[in-house]
């Protein structure tokens, strides 16, 4: 067996996330997580049968690295973005879009930095290991224009969806699915505003295709004929396939 921590300062949903998100691997290799949280900060014990170490481990790297790459540069954007003109969702949605620009580059460099000893402090890896990286964030904040039209944040809301390098995604009224029909939830990491869950989620996929399974949320589709247009695409009959 090896028992591995995950710590984390401050009251957060973020190691909530990591066990939601393994929660079917961990039941099938009868790993066991227990929450030793207290009041000044977030802590889960894992413990982790023999045959299943390695696998774990490594399922545990790249939940850690969306959590630095979603959770922790969203809480970087959000307090060092200033710009005028747009709205409160609007700022949300531009946000979400800057961190699913570089997902896939973020992830990879996380995943590398990511020492897994017996005990991982998140704080930790990202004050101490990320330093790089956060560079680079900083290097974009000060690329931002201080004032978006509507214009300049269309335009610029397009510019990075038309880079995304993912492939299909699926969409089932308010899951959102990869191409290989594994649930996202990604969007949890990226704040608390539950209007726009939807929108961020689809983002944060990083999907150059949109395929719609039953209606989904109305606000979603005028996001998605705003910003995805003609590749969207859609399907009826299959969402029990999905769910």
């Amino acid at each position: 067996m090896r028992t591995v921590f995950l710590t984390e300062t401050g009251k957060t949903n973020h190691l909530q996330f990591l066990l939601r998100g393994l929660s079917t691997v961990f039941t099938t290799t009868n790993t066991t997580a227990h929450d030793v949280s207290n009041g000044k900060y977030q802590k889960i014990s894992l413990t982790i049968p023999d045959p299943y170490r390695e696998f774990i481990l490594a399922e545990i790297r790249q939940k850690l690295a969306e959590i630095l790459v979603v959770g922790y540069k969203y809480r970087f954007f959000k307090e060092s973005v200033r710009v005028s003109g747009l709205s409160a969702d609007q700022k949300e949605l531009c946000l979400t879009a800057i961190i699913a620009a570089d997902l896939a580059d973020d992830r990879k460099y996380a995943e590398n930095h990511i020492q897994m000893e017996n005990e991982i402090s998140l704080d930790g890896v990202y004050h101490f290991r990320m330093q790089r990286l956060c560079r680079k964030w900083e290097e974009i904040v000060d690329c931002l224009p201080s004032y978006f039209t509507e214009d300049l944040y269309r335009n610029f809301m397009q510019y990075l969806i038309d880079d995304f390098e993912g492939e299909q995604i699926y969409i089932v009224k308010d899951k959102v699915f990869d191409s290989h029909y594994n649930r996202s939830f990604l969007g949890a990491l990226a704040g608390d505003s539950d209007s726009l869950r939807l929108q961020k989620e689809i983002l944060l996929s990083c999907g150059k295709e949109v395929h719609l399974v039953g209606p989904p949320e109305r606000a979603a589709v005028e996001f998605l004929k705003e910003f995805y247009g003609a590749n969207v695409f859609f399907h009826d009959g299959a969402s029990e396939l999905l769910c």
